[in-house]
């Protein structure tokens, strides 16, 4: 049993998805580690947590700075100390604060209880101040040409907020209710899901590579190219 699990492990694709696109939770442990392998190969910075004795308490988590031109218009001035005897205005300091403000990124990938799907939570801050929606589509979703497409969806747009699943804390996160279509439609081009025989094109292997490719890039969150190469290489 034991050399079973780790074989399925360290091979994920020999462990079929039973209800396709849906995930269960070892699935879903699975195919976050083959991504988290994938990762490995690449500079960026995450981390996965899993607790053995919780199988529902497996998430990944991505950081990733981001240049902020107009970081300035989320400090409150009150706060703001001026070290240097030169710059002792708040529009001194907006200048050179803004060239190079920097926004923190925070993207939790965890498995939806409601869709039995990958759901992607993020939050954005500036200092110590978290991001408003707006901000979020002027520094995630517009530079990636995804706004008016996010924008059709719903009142709010594809984007909501509610409560993290794991940790419960507030986050903005990409609705899943379209995502079990939107896998399904992909598979179907490749016989998967369909009776077409094209099953071994989505494993767990790939699950989250091909779901991030929709999800993720809506709000900046790409695979690390020097990652995507050599994983070419070695197929």
């Amino acid at each position: 049993m034991a050399t079973q699990l780790y074989d399925r492990m360290q091979n994920p694709e020999k462990k079929s998805i039973e209800q396709f696109p849906h995930l269960t939770h070892e699935e879903f442990k699975l195919a976050g580690e083959s991504l988290c392998a994938l990762l490995q190969r690449s500079t960026i910075d995450y981390e996965w947590k899993a607790q053995d004795e919780d199988e529902t308490s497996a998430q990944l988590v991505i950081y990733r700075e981001i240049p902020i031109d107009e970081a300035a218009e989320c400090i409150d001035p009150e706060e703001v100390v001026f070290l240097d005897e030169e710059v002792d205005d708040q529009e001194s300091f907006t200048r050179i604060r803004g060239k190079d403000a920097k926004a923190l990124v925070e993207y939790h990938i965890v498995l939806s209880p409601s869709y039995a799907v990958p759901t992607l939570y993020f939050n954005m801050t500036i200092g110590s101040a978290p991001a408003g929606l707006d901000l979020i589509y002027k520094y995630l979703v517009e530079p990636n040409g995804y706004k008016d497409l996010m924008e059709e969806v719903g009142v709010m747009g594809a984007i909501s907020q509610g409560n993290h699943p794991i940790n419960g804390m507030v986050y903005w996160f990409i609705h899943p209710c379209g995502t079990a279509s939107t896998l399904e439609e992909w598979g179907e081009g490749f016989g998967v899901g369909g009776g077409g025989g094209g099953t071994e094109c989505i494993t767990l292997t790939n699950y989250l590579q091909i779901w991030l490719g929709f999800v993720g890039g809506c709000v900046g969150l790409h695979l690390p190219a020097e990652a995507v190469a050599s994983q070419q290489v070695e197929n």
